[in-house]
């Protein structure tokens, strides 16, 4: 293990014991590799966290959909203000107020109500 992953494993561990977080899994993306790091127990006393452990994403998503929406709107792949149903292929969305766009989805104005 390189001195970077293993001063990035000691001060992680140290923040799940301050924090009473029993475990996560990390990918560690690099300019040339890719890496996994697995700390601490899945649960409180049922196993340690592997490669293979399933989290519950929860909000989380919403934080990273926007930043790579944001990205490619950056890049000029997407706009904000462009109707969303021109980037749909498989569902359609609709609203009766008009085109929904990115920026009405990532600001929850996008109409969606839940079933």
């Amino acid at each position: 293990m390189s001195n970077r992953k293993e001063s990035l494993t000691y001060k992680l561990n140290e923040l799940l014991l301050n924090t009473r977080v029993p475990g996560m899994g990390l990918a560690i993306l690099d300019i040339q590799t890719t890496s996994t790091l697995s700390l601490g127990q899945a649960q409180r006393g049922k196993g340690n966290v592997t490669e293979d452990t399933l989290f519950h994403a929860y909000s989380i998503s919403k934080f990273a959909t926007s930043m790579l929406v944001l990205k490619l709107c950056h890049q000029g792949l997407l706009s904000l203000d462009h109707p969303v149903q021109d980037y749909l292929r498989s569902w359609s969305l609709k609203s009766g107020d008009g085109p929904v766009t990115l920026l009405h989805l990532l600001s929850h104005q996008g109409g969606i109500e839940d079933p």
